[in-house]
């Protein structure tokens, strides 16, 4: 949903002017090297097992300085940040002090590239899901951590790699 000035709804991010009333949906309007800005905190609470996944095209997300919060409900939420086949992911905080955190037990997997490819380049990132899981799983696809503070605070691994995953840290 693309907000105008009149709207009631409140921008959670936005490409350029536009804004959006949450992340997927900047995500999902984004063309190949937009970059998604965060302009406000924002909670992902849902019942899906992808909260925010970037399929066939190469963005940016910028937490610019935002916090982001999951906490799955109903359902085990599997993935916070997902690539797909032929996707470029790069997630990034411009101005510090951005973070993503879990507040729920059932996030398995943080970061989770499949067939794409995804840099972590900043922000702060503490998983403490109870069920385990890892910080960065990646199947057949390229994962690069450049920058950024981990902290996981539970059983399982903070790198996991299945099939031809690649890690360069």
């Amino acid at each position: 949903v693309d907000i105008d000035e009149g709207s009631k709804l409140i921008a959670v991010a936005q490409i350029g002017d536009v804004k959006y009333v949450s992340i997927q949906e900047a995500v999902n309007a984004a063309r190949n090297g937009d970059t998604i800005v965060v302009v406000k905190d924002h909670d992902l609470a849902c019942d899906n097992q992808t909260l925010i996944l970037v399929a066939g095209k190469k963005i940016t997300i910028d937490l610019n300085g935002k916090q982001i919060t999951v906490a799955a409900k109903g359902t085990t939420t599997r993935f916070v940040f997902r690539t797909e086949k032929g996707a470029t992911l790069t997630v990034t905080d411009s101005v510090g002090g951005g973070t993503v955190t879990t507040d729920d037990s059932s996030v398995l997997y943080y970061m989770f590239c499949n067939k794409g490819t995804m840099t972590v380049a900043g922000g702060t990132y503490t998983l403490s899901a109870v069920n385990g899981g890892a910080m960065f799983f990646s199947t057949n696809g390229n994962m690069e951590v450049t920058g950024g503070t981990f902290t996981q605070t539970t059983s399982g691994w903070m790198f996991n790699t299945d099939l031809n995953g690649v890690y360069k840290i």
